[in-house]
């Protein structure tokens, strides 16, 4: 590999990398919980979170769990 994401910033603009647990609120009013992962298939160079094939900026209401 030549290229390894080592951090993006959540759509609040915290800084996060592989292995930081996010929670956002989902459409259900549950909280969801997760870490911050590679992609397996789909792009194993980019960090994601909860779902591959969104952006993790795309979670307007995710917040880092400390």
């Amino acid at each position: 590999m030549i290229f390894r994401q080592k951090y993006t910033r959540l759509h609040n603009g915290q800084k996060v990398k592989a292995g930081d647990t996010v929670s956002f609120v989902d459409s259900d009013g549950q909280t969801q919980t997760g870490e911050i992962m590679y992609g397996l298939r789909d792009d194993p160079k980019k960090l994601y979170f909860w779902n591959s094939r969104f952006d993790i900026e795309s979670y307007q209401n995710a917040w880092l769990v400390r």
